[in-house]
Parts: C-alpha cells; sequence; structure tokens
C-alpha cells in the first residue's frame, strides 16, 4: 500500500459520513500499520472493534481481531496475541472462510512457539499444512512444511525438523519458486551447522546468497549473509566472517536500518579485533557508537563502547581505553537492567498462558465430572461409566501437571521480578498494576566508591575488570541481602544500597554499619589475596547517612527502584569524604547507632569537615568493638 493510498483512506477516516465506510477503513489501516508501527495498528483494530460493535456488525470480527491480535504479536504481548487470534479464527470460521483460519493457525503457531507451547503450535502448523495440501496450494504447501519444521527445531527434534526444510526446499525447487527456495536453503543450512554437518552448512548457505543475489532481493542477501557471517565466525574463519558482515553492513546503509547496521558495524569491529586490525575495527565501533546513541539503543552502545576500549588497549593507548571502559560500565548497568526486566516480562506472559492452560485443563475436568455423574444416574453399561471415569481421570492428570508447570514458571518470574525490586513493592506492582511512591523518614543509604579505579583499569582488559567488579558486587549482593538492606543499583564502580525500606522492620541503621565493616573486611582480604598473585585489586571508601527519602518505581515499562532527596547527595559526600578502609558515617547515623547498638561498635571523631556545596558536616570513623558481643 502506498504512502499516498494511506493518506487517502486518512482523509476518508475524517470525511466519510457512514460507519460502515469508517469500519473499513479503519481495518485497512491497521493492517497497513501492523508491522510498520504495531501501535498504531493495534489503535486502529480498538476503534474498529468499537464501531463493529456499535453498528452490531458481525460480518468483520474475523479480520478486526486480526489486527489486534497480530498488533499484540509484533509488541510481544502474546497471551493477548493468542486470545484475540483464537476470536479472529473463531470469526473466520463462522464465516466458513478456511483460508484465513489456515493463516491464522500459521499466526497462531509463531505466537505459541513463543509462549514455549512447542506441542500446541506443532498443532497448529499441521492443521495449516492440512489445509495447504488439501487446496493444492503448492506455493503455500512449502511455506507450511517449513512451518512445521521449525516447530521441530524449537522442540530440540533436530532429524525430524531436516526431513520437513528438506521436503519443503525440495517441493519449492520443483515450482520454481525461488523466495522459498532461498529461505528453505538458509534453514537446512543452519541446521546442517547444528548438527555439525559443516560442508554441507557452507554449500546450502551459500547457494541461497546466490541465488537472492542473482534475483537482487535485498532482503533475502541480507538474511543469507547474515547466516554465513555466524557460520564462519563459528569456525573462526575470520576474514570470510568479515567479507559477509560488510556485504550486510552495506545494504543496511540502503534500506535506512539504522539498527541493525549498528550492531553490523560493532560485529566488524569484533571481527577485526580477532584479525589484529584494531585500528579499521576502532573506525568500526565509533561508528556504531554514533547510530546505536542516536538511536537510544543501550545494548547496542555497550556492544560498541566495550569494542573501542579493547580497540584502544590494542593500539596501546591505555588513557583513551580507560575513558571508554568507565562509559561502558555505566552503559553496560543499565543494558542489564533493561534486559533483566525484558526477561521478567517474558516470563510473566509465560505465566499468564499457563495459567490460561490451567484454567482450560480443569474446565474440562468439571465437565468431565458432570457427564461422568450423568452417566452413572442413568444406569449406562459399567464399561462406558468406567471409561468416563478414566477420562476424568486423565484430564485430572493433565491438570495437575499444568499446575506444576505455572508453579515453576511463577517461581523463576518471582525471582527475577525480586531481583529488580523489593518484595513489597514486587507484590504491589503484580496485585495492581502499579506501585506508588512512598516517603521514608529514617532510610539509611550507604555509598561505596573504589580508590584507584582508573589506573587498575588500565592494568585490566574490559572483560577482566568486569568480572573483578562482579566478584566484589556479588559479595556486596549477599552481605546486604542478609541484613535486609535493600540494593539500590550500581553505577560504574559505584555501589548503593539502603536500609529500612520498603519496611522500616526490615533492617536499622546500625544493620547498615555492620553490612559496610563486612564489605571493608571483604576487600581488605580481597587485595591481600590478590596482591599474593601480583594481581591489580581495588580499594575501597564507603560512606552512610541516615534522613528522610522518597522511594518508588521509575518508569511504566521498563521500572526501576530508585530513592531520592538530599539524604541521598550527603550519604554520596561521607563516601566522598572518607578514606580507604574506612566507614565513615554522619552525625544523624552515628546518633541513632550509638543509640541502638553502641556497645558494639568504637567511634572516632573526625569534628567538622568540610563538604562540598553542603558546608562543614560532622563525621565519624566507625568499627566493630573488641568489647562488644
Amino acid at each position: 500500500m502506498a504512502q499516498s493510498h494511506v493518506d487517502s483512506l486518512k482523509s476518508v477516516l475524517v470525511t466519510a459520513k457512514e460507519d460502515t465506510n469508517k469500519l473499513g477503513v479503519l481495518i485497512s489501516l491497521g493492517n497497513y500499520f501492523l508491522e510498520r508501527d504495531p501501535r498504531a495498528a493495534l489503535g486502529y483494530g480498538q476503534q474498529a472493534m468499537l464501531l463493529a460493535s456499535k453498528l452490531n456488525n458481525g460480518e468483520k470480527i474475523g479480520d478486526i481481531e486480526f489486527v489486534i491480535g497480530g498488533s499484540y504479536a509484533v509488541l510481544r504481548n502474546y497471551t493477548s496475541a493468542l486470545d484475540h487470534l483464537k476470536l479472529s479464527t473463531d470469526g473466520y470460521s463462522s464465516k466458513g472462510d478456511s483460508e484465513h483460519v489456515a493463516f491464522n493457525n500459521w499466526c497462531l503457531s509463531n505466537v505459541l512457539l513463543n509462549l514455549g507451547d512447542t506441542a500446541l503450535a506443532m498443532e497448529k502448523s499441521l492443521e495449516n499444512l492440512g489445509y495447504q495440501e488439501r487446496h493444492s496450494r503448492k506455493e503455500d504447501v512449502a511455506q507450511a512444511i517449513r512451518g512445521v519444521g521449525n516447530a521441530f527445531e524449537r522442540a530440540g527434534r533436530n532429524e525430524q525438523a531436516m526431513a520437513h526444510y528438506q521436503r519443503a526446499l525440495n517441493m519449492a525447487k520443483v515450482i520454481r519458486d525461488s523466495s522459498e527456495i532461498i529461505f528453505g536453503q538458509l534453514f537446512v543450512g543452519g541446521l546442517h551447522d547444528a548438527m555439525d554437518d559443516s560442508a554441507e552448512a557452507e554449500s546450502e548457505l551459500l547457494e541461497g546468497l546466490r541465488l537472492a543475489e542473482s534475483l537482487g532481493w535485498t532482503n533475502h542477501q541480507k538474511q543469507a549473509h547474515g547466516s554465513l557471517t555466524g557460520y564462519y565466525v563459528n569456525h573462526k574463519r575470520w576474514d570470510h566472517a568479515a567479507a559477509h558482515v560488510r556485504e550486510s553492513i552495506a545494504l543496511s546503509k540502503g534500506s535506512g536500518d539504522d539498527d541493525e547496521l549498528a550492531f553490523l558495524l560493532s560485529d566488524l569491529g569484533h571481527i577485526l579485533l580477532e584479525t589484529d586490525s584494531a585500528g579499521a575495527a576502532l573506525g568500526n565501533f565509533r561508528s556504531a557508537l554514533r547510530a546505536s546513541t542516536k538511536l537510544g539503543n543501550l545494548r547496542s552502545q555497550a556492544n560498541a563502547l566495550e569494542g573501542i576500549s579493547s580497540a584502544f588497549r590494542k593500539l596501546h593507548v591505555a588513557d583513551s581505553a580507560l575513558v571508554y571502559v568507565d562509559r561502558f560500565l555505566i552503559i553496560k548497568d543499565s543494558s542489564e537492567q533493561s534486559q533483566e526486566r525484558e526477561e521478567a516480562a517474558r516470563l510473566l506472559e509465560r505465566t499468564k498462558y499457563l495459567g490460561m492452560l490451567a484454567t482450560d485443563s480443569l474446565a474440562h475436568v468439571h465437565a468431565l465430572e458432570l457427564k461422568s455423574q450423568e452417566v452413572r444416574k442413568q444406569k449406562l453399561v459399567r464399561n462406558g461409566s468406567l471409561a468416563g471415569l478414566s477420562l476424568v481421570a486423565v484430564f485430572a492428570a493433565i491438570f495437575l501437571f499444568q499446575r506444576n508447570r505455572i508453579g515453576k514458571e511463577k517461581k523463576r518470574s518471582d525471582e527475577l521480578l525480586l531481583n529488580i525490586l523489593p518484595e513489597e513493592v514486587a507484590e504491589e506492582l503484580k496485585a495492581t498494576g502499579a506501585a506508588r511512591a512512598r516517603e521514608f523518614d529514617g532510610a539509611t543509604i550507604l555509598f561505596t566508591d573504589f580508590k584507584g579505579f582508573t589506573t587498575i583499569s588500565e592494568k585490566l582488559s574490559p572483560t577482566e575488570l568486569v568480572d573483578e567488579l562482579n566478584a566484589c558486587f556479588k559479595a556486596f549482593d549477599h552481605i546486604v541481602t542478609g541484613k535486609g538492606i535493600e540494593k539500590i543499583k550500581t553505577i560504574g564502580d559505584a555501589y548503593m544500597a539502603v536500609g529500612g525500606l520498603p519496611d522500616p522492620k526490615t533492617s536499622t541503621p546500625a544493620d547498615v554499619v555492620f553490612a559496610a565493616l563486612e564489605m571493608q573486611s571483604f576487600m581488605i582480604a580481597r587485595k591481600t589475596e590478590r596482591d599474593a598473585l601480583s594481581k591489580p585489586a581495588f580499594e575501597m571508601r564507603v560512606g552512610i547517612h541516615t534522613g528522610p527519602v522518597v522511594a518508588g518505581i521509575v518508569g511504566v515499562k521498563k521500572f526501576a527502584y530508585d530513592i531520592w532527596g538530599d539524604t541521598v547527595n550527603i550519604a554520596s559526600r561521607m563516601e566522598s569524604s572518607g578514606e580507604i578502609g574506612q566507614v565513615n558515617i554522619s552525625e544523624a547515623t552515628y546518633g541513632l547507632v550509638r543509640e541502638q547498638a553502641g556497645r558494639l561498635f568504637h567511634f572516632t571523631s573526625r569534628g567538622m569537615v568540610q563538604v562540598k556545596g553542603k558546608g562543614e558536616l560532622e563525621m565519624y570513623f566507625v568499627h566493630r568493638s573488641s568489647t562488644g558481643e
């Protein structure tokens, strides 16, 4: 559909006097925007549904539900997609439109694969194949066979998958369907590689590329070059991999896909590093960083920044390498948190779907129980009654199986949510879909920071640096969790946690001080251990302050729990005004800890210390008391 035609449809939508005309236009616009802008498509579909209800028009329900379900599928809201695609199928079935029912089954199969239900996905893909075979649509038959193969591959049944891929490819060759031939060769080649048949894999992938190039089909060429790049990287044939990723870059530049281009430029940079072409790699990483920063893609930015740092190290430009390591660590934190949230959303989708299956299974059990009771009432033959009871038992077993699956998926989903949010906030979010911000009068905030991070970073590769930070932060995580303290975030080499929220009873200021002392003990012991191995090690400052904060979730989709207020700023100043190996606390924290557990600690007054932006503040160093419990 050309843009001019879309503009015409929008104009008709505004000027049309007849609601029936508007309904058709809304459906057409929804279909047009399905892959281009799924949120716009969803809006058009929902408007069409309201209008159809107003007109009491059930004729277009299949079309409308398809737009809505397809939009949800592109947006990765798979349980909603499943609901609406089923309604679309029902709408088409009521009209006897078996062609659209078959296409819906193909769509449902892809949605079910994303929900992890390979068995039902297989069933839907086989229903689609059956329809295509009965109606002798050979072009669609080849695609349908490949769809069945995909379901087999996702289920880990590679032999059956290969048989279907090969059958689809052979049929495509017989009917000379070039598009299906290319896809078939790429699927067959990729599966050959997964099954360790390297020679066959390379041959099929190259054949697919040659055909795509002879036809001048850009998208098919990009997919073929991408498959070959992956193949050659897997086999460490770097020159071949570089050649194919360069071709992909040239094609992406022509298509205007900047997101894809950023990843490809970084891919080329990493491949060039393997061939000791650090200067050329650096240029590609910088181009990738510009593109990904413009798009706001955190994963792509982190990839490019790590590559730039590695390239500078290979070029022996330590200062520049360090600058980009710092930037990489900050972006990596944000990127990983974003990925965790996406995984949590995916698991919640999976849990919702399994809940739907369990509900369906329970409904089957209930219906069969009623049927069995009726059978007994009517005094049917014993064998028939026993058969009914057996069937009930079968479905009861299915229900129990589904319930166990739900339990496991819910546990995974809950664990991931609790890795992002405090338990109380996570429960509120699951129950209501939102979590309100709250004020806390006495939160105790802990900040840590490493001394000599710049110097040590020069001695470690980005990967080694991240591994060492991870070892330290994992230890900190165990310490704060054991004391009921909530980790808030890491920012590069800084670590932030807070006691006394979201439930003030979970931890006291004294608990936070104990945690800080344990962190310092860990860092001192680790430095001793790494010094003995002649490896660089971090030393640390810790600062603590107690006061009022506001805490809550930032964002709507990719949410993050955070705290705000001047207390946060003062806690940060306690850290920056501290000393290596010490725990520096504010006067407010000192007063509370001394009152709660003074005999367990020894305090050293530092007097009034000048603090940037705050004037003079009283501070104390704190240690465990040698006479305390």
